[in-house]
């Protein structure tokens, strides 16, 4: 029970922290510390292995344990792989070579985009806070972003309404 899988941790955004295993569909928990929810992590891990070979259930082996050949059999449409040929011929590499550098490039710009995605709601969250503490403290704030834009933040009071939040344009 001891096999090395993938452990992924994440705040939660209303505080405390989730993890999961990757390898293990459903092996998913919460905890207020980061020790408090590798520990229960830990508990899930072993409940859910207890389960699946209780059940009949094969594991899956952990991704650090597994070997890759580097080797693998793709099928795709004729017109593609004459496209691709021909994108290979043009470029004077094998078409091995050429794949590799597509799929390479894929998977690079979606980790961008996810991380673009990720500071993009933490952003989000953080402007959230700020209006939630504007609330309550009237006080102009001067935000700067991390995409480079700044932008001054007034709480604004009428007598006939609550507080609420002014978003002035590029300070």
């Amino acid at each position: 029970m001891k096999k090395p899988y993938r452990i992924e941790i994440e705040p939660d955004p209303d505080g405390g922290y989730v993890a999961w295993i990757k390898e293990l569909p459903g092996c998913i928990t919460y905890g207020e510390t980061l020790e408090e929810t590798l520990k229960m992590l830990e508990e899930a891990k072993e409940l859910y292995i207890e389960t699946a070979l209780a059940r009949g259930k094969k594991l899956p082996e952990p991704v650090a344990e597994r070997k890759y050949s580097g080797k693998f059999l793709l099928r795709i449409s004729p017109a593609l792989h004459e496209r691709l040929a021909e994108m290979a011929a043009d470029e004077g590499v094998s078409l091995n070579a050429l794949v590799n550098r597509l799929i390479v490039k894929a998977l690079s710009e979606k980790e961008i985009a996810q991380r673009i995605n990720e500071q993009y709601e933490q952003l989000e969250q953080r402007l959230k806070r700020i209006e939630e503490l504007m609330k309550t403290q009237y006080v102009s704030w001067n935000v700067r972003s991390e995409f480079g834009k700044s932008r001054i933040l007034k709480p604004s009071k009428s007598l006939a309404q609550k507080p609420s939040l002014d978003i002035i344009g590029p300070a």
